[in-house]
């Protein structure tokens, strides 16, 4: 009997601590909501929380009876609102955070990549924690865009840290710091990138371009040409890879191949049939220059000097007055060809009529 009661005092001693203390750090996290929001609504729940944990203090003094009205008003007072008041603050800033990283999206997506940039650096410095490493990809992406390329490699980093098969931060790290002269290892990040993903097209493209930029053609033309023996080649891959046999004139000839393959892909990539128009014109094909440079100078880019080439190629066949025509068309919107035209041996019979 004696050991029944002491059992029965120990467990209620137990459950006074254990109610005591979950109390008080409830009140402390209420304390600092209140604090950190500065409402109204969190004052009058720590007033309210208080007097009802005065009165229940009280009456554990004096072992005073408590009917069940009252009983039910400490439960909800003491327990049931401040943890209320805590789940909705933490559930309102995962919402919160995920309808900023929602309108970041949409704005990234929208080309506005500078508000994007506003809306998840922000999440960053609410809730690190709560970004994703696509998240960060997307925020990388959006640095080097607004060419921020410092700020879009810290962040890259972090989404591959996040996730180490992310193959398109890699390549996006590897745009950023190509972007900043980095080349050698720009083709690092693409390499790994394709070590992930050996389908991704785009970073076989960023490779091979980068290569390109720093004269290791060879490699170059071997990723363009293994994507075209997979069937993935677009008039991007036939047009660069045309412009690397064009640099040599010994293969100017297999360049012209392939800008006329990608010009069968894209009719308007003016700047494929500017080249073969220039081709042409060097082997003295003067019929399939003039055809082809009449299509690049539909190109508001190429249009003067598409002009001026096809100047040269109606005096190559002897139809000066064409030329004449033609030069002071191009003279009239850009003057500066005066020059070109002064020392081009090909327009000596008709450059003083010209420039008078």
């Amino acid at each position: 009997m004696y050991n029944n009661k002491k059992n029965g005092v120990e467990f209620m001693w137990f459950e006074d601590v254990v109610i005591i203390l979950t109390w008080f750090l409830l009140v402390i996290v209420n304390i600092r909501l209140m604090l950190e929001r500065k409402k109204v609504i969190y004052l009058i729940s720590n007033v309210v929380n208080f007097i009802f944990a005065i009165i229940y203090f009280i009456n554990k003094v004096i072992h005073m009876d408590v009917n069940w009205v009252l009983q039910i008003c400490f439960l909800l007072f003491m327990f049931i609102t401040p943890t209320i008041f805590i789940w909705t603050k933490e559930k309102d800033l995962g919402i919160k955070q995920k309808i900023i990283i929602l309108l970041g999206k949409i704005y990234y997506d929208m080309g506005r990549y500078d508000l994007a940039i506003k809306l998840y650096s922000y999440i960053i410095k609410k809730n690190k924690k709560g970004m994703t490493s696509n998240n960060y990809y997307i925020l990388g992406r959006c640095l080097r865009k607004e060419k921020r390329y410092l700020d879009a490699r810290d962040m890259l980093i972090e989404a591959i840290e996040l996730e180490k098969d992310n193959y398109k931060a890699y390549y996006e790290l590897g745009l950023t710091l190509n972007s900043s002269d980095k080349k050698e290892t720009a083709i690092i990040m693409f390499t790994n990138a394709l070590k992930i993903n050996p389908y991704f097209k785009d970073a076989s493209i960023a490779l091979a371009i980068t290569y390109s930029e720093i004269d290791r053609y060879k490699e170059a033309k071997a990723i363009y040409k293994e994507i075209i023996d997979k069937g993935e080649a677009d008039e991007e891959v036939y047009y660069n890879l045309a412009n690397l046999y064009y640099i040599d004139v010994e293969t100017q000839s297999e360049a012209e191949k392939y800008y006329y393959k990608a010009v069968e892909i894209n009719n308007k990539l003016y700047a494929a049939w500017f080249s073969i128009g220039i081709i042409n014109y060097l082997k003295g094909d003067y019929n399939a220059s003039i055809n082809a440079l009449e299509i690049a100078k539909r190109g508001q880019n190429f249009k003067n000097k598409a002009e001026y080439n096809l100047a040269k190629c109606y005096v190559a066949i002897n139809k000066y007055e064409k030329a004449e025509k033609i030069l002071k068309k191009v003279l009239e919107n850009e003057p500066l060809y005066i020059d070109k035209i002064k020392e081009e041996i090909i327009f000596e019979k008709i450059a003083e009529k010209i420039l008078n």
